[in-house]
């Protein structure tokens, strides 16, 4: 069938639909084609359409699936270098607890209460959990890597070209860098119940992990007698300063004493004043004779009379004495008091009663401060002892490669879901 346009109906098409008038009249020219199942030979066609076609490109695009190269193929390499490239790691595994020189007996409630305060994570016993962790930071630490040696000793040990290059340390490296991958190697562990520290040394060689725990040990018993010692140095240094201070004061009590009695030419003024008590009262006795006698004299004699004479003048020396003795006792512009005297010898003496119980205090605590020093001795005692390691605990080829194949499917689904989320938010 053929369609034929005239020149003059060209003519009258405007220049812009002449394309779609031609294209129009194509299609309605063209013939209907019947669609052909897949297998079959179409007419006039000599050879037939594979019907395997479509299923070998589907099977063929399997290969480049993309869990194949985010997933698959990094566990293989994984697998690899953890079963035959990653260096074996050794392990020397040993506990040890901190213990006091005696330990106090608890029986009954005490007990219980022992137990409940140790599950509550503060003891009351002398082995507390606070020296425990004390000794795990310090393994933990910075300053353990150069009491051990320093960057030569973790040089040689970790190191060495022998190491594969993941798991070798640098040798560049500073020393944050060496107590980064110290603590990777190392690892101390405290149970707060029982008080017992678990030191794990990872080393490249059984020697070596052996020689690392070992020396651990040893600096940390270096550090708990260092810690005892100090401790009860403490102790002991205030109690004998307090001694020393009470041994000042009572001396200076005693010369204070010392310097009144010599000043006032006087053992105890008290003992004065008693003297010149007895004395007052005897002279007081006499002058009562004496007035006795004057008066039963006065009646028959005359107040002229050397009697008379005699015994005024006895009585007159008796008041005068009377009065000077008790002017002496409680004091004159001549001669000072011997009550003023009584005061500061009874407050010098108070200072020097007071200053020598002080002394007897300051020594009696000093003798108990020593004694509980020597009860505060810590001790570092090794529960399980080192020992040299037979087989490489790490890695543990099954059980690596399956982390490292779940991890890779747990990133690769999470990025299949947002490569799909972002897809449909452009659609």
């Amino acid at each position: 069938m053929k369609t034929k346009f005239s020149a003059a109906s060209l003519r009258r098409l405007r220049p812009g639909s002449a394309k779609s008038a031609v294209q129009g009249a194509l299609v309605r020219a063209a013939p209907s084609t019947p669609l052909v199942p897949v297998g079959r030979s179409l007419p006039g066609r000599s050879r037939p359409v594979p019907a395997k076609t479509e299923a070998r490109t589907k099977s063929g695009g399997m290969f480049f699936h993309p869990l194949i190269f985010f997933v698959v193929i990094p566990t293989l390499f994984a697998f690899v270098y953890i079963a035959f490239i990653q260096s074996r790691q050794y392990v020397a595994e040993s506990k040890f607890v901190i213990r006091a020189a005696t330990e106090p007996k608890a029986s009954g409630v005490t007990d219980t209460l022992s137990i409940i305060s140790k599950i509550g994570g503060s003891s009351g016993t002398k082995s507390t959990a606070q020296d425990g962790f004390i000794v795990a930071d310090y393994i933990r630490g910075r300053t353990v890597v150069n009491d051990i040696g320093g960057k030569e000793f973790m040089r040689q040990l970790f190191a060495r070209p022998s190491i594969d290059y993941a798991s070798r340390m640098s040798d560049t490296g500073s020393l944050e860098d060496i107590w980064k991958y110290w603590n990777k190697h190392v690892s101390a562990t405290l149970d707060t119940i029982s008080g017992v520290v678990t030191l794990r040394v990872h080393a490249y060689s059984p020697q070596d992990a052996l020689l690392i725990n070992e020396n651990i040990l040893k600096l940390c018993e270096t550090l708990i007698n260092t810690m005892s010692d100090r401790s009860r140095t403490d102790a002991v240094k205030r109690a004998e300063s307090e001694v020393d201070l009470a041994s000042k004061k009572l001396v200076e009590a005693k010369k204070q004493l010392l310097e009144f009695r010599n000043r006032n030419v006087l053992i105890d003024p008290a003992t004065k004043a008693l003297a010149i008590g007895d004395l007052i009262g005897k002279l007081t006795i006499k002058r009562i004779e004496v007035q006795n006698n004057l008066a039963s004299l006065s009646g028959s004699l005359n107040a002229e009379s050397p009697s008379q004479r005699l015994l005024t003048n006895q009585l007159n020396v008796l008041n005068k004495q009377i009065d000077d003795l008790k002017g002496e006792l409680t004091g004159s512009s001549d001669s000072p008091r011997v009550s003023a005297e009584i005061g500061e010898f009874e407050q010098l003496k108070l200072n020097e009663i007071f200053a020598q119980r002080l002394y007897q205090i300051a020594q009696t605590s000093f003798e108990k401060a020593r004694q509980e020093a020597a009860k505060q001795q810590l001790f570092l005692v090794t529960i399980v002892r080192p020992l040299l390691p037979e087989e490489p605990l790490v890695p543990q080829v099954g059980v690596d490669t399956f982390l490292f194949f779940s991890l890779a499917m747990i990133f690769y689904g999470i990025a299949s879901l947002l490569i799909a989320s972002v897809r449909d938010h452009a659609a």
